[in-house]
């Protein structure tokens, strides 16, 4: 099958899969919490977002991979790992700065991911990849759908406050 066909199939399948992992799984279990420690179990798995970082090994990086999306892969998935690890450490000391470093965090991540799938397009990465391919079929939509929940939790937290 054409990668460029494949890769946005199993992007998609993931999207679903962890969008049912959040609402059934996920979602049950911290929906009674307070919202810190939900925003600490959605944005937790963004602190491994250094996995990114990889397109630029040597080992595993293609040297077919354009440059403009590899860098923009490392650099970004790196500033929102900073960023995630910052709100995770926040919102466990019950810092007032958590709720502003989630914010950001998730706002960051999410355009980020963005503009990544933007770029993978463009440059048409998906045959090229290698072992990076299930990082993007099955962890950028992990991330997708973790800072979506995040951003809801956050907007939902902001309405019910001004209400």
């Amino acid at each position: 099958m054409n990668p460029l066909v494949l890769l946005p199939l199993q992007m998609g399948a993931s999207v679903v899969a962890f969008t049912l992992m959040v609402a059934c799984v996920i979602w049950p279990a911290v929906r009674d919490l307070p919202r810190e420690r939900i925003l600490l179990v959605l944005l937790w798995p963004q602190t491994l977002r250094h996995l990114g970082c990889t397109m630029l090994a040597p080992a595993v990086a293609n040297p077919l991979l354009a440059t403009a999306f590899t860098h923009s892969v490392a650099i970004g998935d790196a500033v929102t790992m900073v960023l995630a690890s910052s709100a995770v450490v926040a919102l466990h000391r019950k810092s007032r700065a958590g709720i502003p470093l989630a914010w950001l965090a998730s706002a960051v991540g999410l355009a980020d991911l963005l503009h990544n799938v933007v770029l993978a397009r463009l440059h048409a990465v998906a045959p090229h990849l290698g072992p990076q391919w299930y990082v993007v079929a099955f962890g950028v939509p992990a991330m997708l759908v973790l800072h979506i929940a995040a951003l809801v939790v956050l907007a939902k937290s902001k309405i019910n406050r001004a209400t």
